[in-house]
């Protein structure tokens, strides 16, 4: 199966997409004031970084950036245009670029080997990758600096 991307979209679904980004942005920033409804944590390596809410009762979205790819958490964010991969609990995986970070919180180490489920997704790592699913569409995607596919 091909990877899914906002080139692949139409109009109306990108901007959905962007929409829903920003909103993720949104709470990203809010996440100093809730973080116990977020969970930002990163594979052991610090390569593979990510939010999700653990709240089942929406669609709020999983949020990756990778190092490798360009992100820069120190760059200003008007500069700072890096991939994301973003997953939904209702629908695809989808790989986008925005000019947002995940926030300045430390992250929880997922340490190699463990498996993480925070809300409606599960994340687990290996050796210099992060594969994520959602338990509810079953779609999500596989992260390593090598490869990077949507499913």
């Amino acid at each position: 199966m091909q990877a899914r991307s906002l080139r692949g979209l139409g109009l109306a679904a990108a901007l959905a997409v962007f929409v829903v980004a920003g909103l993720v942005a949104a709470s990203a920033g809010a996440r100093a004031r809730l973080d116990f409804d977020w969970v930002h944590f990163a594979t052991e390596d610090g390569n593979i970084e990510c939010i999700a809410s653990k709240s089942v009762a929406d669609n709020a979205p999983l949020d990756c950036v990778m190092h490798s790819s360009g992100y820069d958490p120190t760059a200003p964010e008007q500069t700072n245009y890096h991939p994301h991969w973003i997953l939904f609990a209702h629908g695809v995986a989808l790989k986008g670029t925005t000019p947002r970070g995940l926030g300045d919180s430390k992250p929880f180490v997922l340490r190699d080997g463990k498996t993480l489920s925070v809300g409606n997704f599960r994340c687990r790592a290996a050796s210099s990758h992060l594969t994520c699913i959602s338990l509810r569409s079953r779609h999500g995607f596989f992260l390593s600096q090598g490869r990077q596919r949507t499913f």
